[in-house]
């Protein structure tokens, strides 16, 4: 699975993968699946928790923007790594990279199209 969008929890044969309160989105940039992403991309409605289980325990989370064909880290965002879990606090309006710091996402966006 590449990418999500929930109320609630997401399982995928009978085993929880994303939990949240209120409206969430989770997306792999990389073409991973969402458990085993080094690059992903989180957005909630209302500034809510969501946690994800990852088999990436190195990533790091920012609140990012799109301007001008360029994805631009505003500020570190929490983010905590708990029993093969990521618990990540998405500001209301924010959009989330989750990154380990390999690749670029600006590359992966813009893959296929021109610039």
């Amino acid at each position: 699975m590449l990418a999500a969008t929930g109320d609630g929890t997401l399982a995928v044969n009978g085993r929880p993968i994303v939990w949240g309160h209120g409206p969430w989105m989770l997306a792999a940039l990389d073409g991973r699946s969402l458990t085993s992403s080094k690059m992903l991309v989180a957005a909630t409605q209302g500034g809510e928790r969501v946690r994800f289980r990852s088999a990436n325990p190195r990533l790091k989370a920012f609140a990012v923007e799109w301007n001008k064909g360029q994805l631009r880290r505003l500020a570190p965002v929490d983010l905590q790594f708990e029993d093969g879990a990521y618990t990540v606090l998405v500001p209301d309006g924010e959009l989330v990279l989750l990154t380990d710091g390999e690749g670029s996402p600006a590359d992966v966006l813009l893959r296929g199209t021109s610039r």
